[in-house]
């Protein structure tokens, strides 16, 4: 399938101005529509999202994810996002960014969301967390229950959290 250079630019634009919709809900609106455009608006307006992961189109900002992850820890969102490196914020920054990629939201936003970090810090903590996931049960457990508060996705983020540690 080729696209015309307006047609990468309404994409773009599409993605950046709904970044709630799901990218496999993207995928499939420019698969079954041969005018991106107009598959695009409808998209947008709600007519061309799969109906098995209609739960799945509107996922929850990072705003609201680490906000949720920090009142499980009982510390405040500013603890969180800080510079610390006490070991109980460390701990809630590693989960938070493994929560965040099984929403799949890229490095950079994850990066930003906790105190302005770059990529590279939420890729080192997600890692962290697999790794810990891997060889503390404790751990596991904790990141399920974490998992619990988002009870729409559990079915997808336990899924996903299986991919991710079968990968590493």
């Amino acid at each position: 399938m080729n696209f015309t250079q307006s047609e990468i630019v309404d994409l773009i634009k599409f993605c950046r101005r709904y970044q709630d919709i799901i990218p496999e809900d993207i995928t499939t609106c420019i698969i079954n529509n041969p005018d991106i455009k107009t598959g695009l608006k409808r998209l947008s307006n709600g007519f061309d999202r799969t109906p098995i992961n209609s739960h799945l189109i509107r996922r929850p900002t990072t705003e609201k994810i680490i906000r949720l992850i920090s009142r499980y820890h009982g510390l405040p969102v500013l603890k969180v996002k800080s510079q610390s490196r006490k070991e109980k914020l460390v701990r809630t920054r590693q989960q938070f960014c493994l929560i965040a990629i099984l929403f799949k939201y890229s490095q950079e936003a994850i990066g930003m969301e906790i105190g302005g970090r770059n990529h590279s810090t939420s890729f080192h903590n997600k890692s962290q967390a697999l790794q810990y996931c891997a060889t503390e049960r404790d751990y596991l457990d904790e990141v399920n229950e974490l998992i619990n508060l988002f009870p729409r996705y559990k079915t997808v983020l336990l899924e996903r959290l299986e991919l991710l540690m079968e990968k590493s």
